[in-house]
């Protein structure tokens, strides 16, 4: 089914380049390529079939450049390593589970999404916190329309929650256990959260709601700041 709104070839391709680009300096701009094909998929409504041609072609673009400089190093240097693969042994820990039988392979998994479950929760209090809040103050205030403010946020908070999503699923395979990498599931929620404010001030202009819920959000900043940097836990 033909969209639109799709980008145009030569955008989606330059794109794929760059996020290929971006993937040399450091791997983890691969979560880029993850969302670049699931807005693609989203455009065209869930459709798979009729989006998969330029999906392929999307991950073929991205991959030109490692693949080509690995190719390169190989060829000109006798070898390619990668030593967040083979020393901490990043997403490779998926086959060393599975050759040690199907239920290591099972709680190993189970052991990777309880952690960044754990710790993305812990750090995306103050995004949740702060949507709450937001939510809260509209309900209260008689001049914005909380059904409204909550459906004019709708097609904002999707995309956001999705990106949450995949930066999880991301992270969980690459199964590296360190806290701070479950932060990447916040940004996402940050920028619903901001969506809701900008929302809320647009729907009841030339009321104190802006204010009020700019100070609260603050405060929930300010608190968790202090709560995280005393806490010790998430530092890099």
């Amino acid at each position: 089914m033909a969209n639109s709104n799709a980008r145009s070839w030569p955008r989606l391709l330059g794109l794929s380049l760059l996020i290929g680009l971006g993937i040399l300096a450091y791997a983890a701009n691969a979560i880029l390529l993850l969302c670049l094909l699931l807005a693609e998929w989203r455009r065209a409504q869930w459709h798979l079939v009729s989006v998969l041609p330029r999906q392929l072609a999307a991950l073929a673009a991205t991959i030109v450049l490692p693949v080509g400089w690995s190719l390169y190093c190989t060829i000109v240097l006798g070898g390619f390593a990668v030593p967040e693969a083979t020393t901490h042994r990043e997403i490779v820990w998926i086959l060393d589970a599975r050759n040690q039988g199907i239920a290591e392979l099972v709680y190993q998994i189970g052991q990777r999404v309880d952690f960044f479950l754990e710790h993305g929760a812990w750090q995306a209090i103050p995004a949740a916190a702060a949507l709450l809040a937001i939510a809260i103050s509209v309900r209260l205030d008689g001049s914005a329309g909380f059904g409204s403010w909550a459906a004019n946020l709708r097609p904002k908070a999707e995309p956001a929650l999705l990106a949450s999503l995949v930066c999880l699923i991301f992270y969980i395979i690459i199964g590296w256990p360190a806290a701070r990498l479950a932060y990447a599931v916040v940004p996402p929620l940050i920028i619903c959260a901001g969506f809701g404010v900008a929302e809320a001030a647009r729907m009841a202009p030339g009321h104190d709601l802006g204010w009020r819920v700019e100070a609260v959000i603050a405060a929930i900043v300010l608190t968790a700041g202090v709560f995280f940097v005393m806490l010790d836990r998430y530092y890099s």
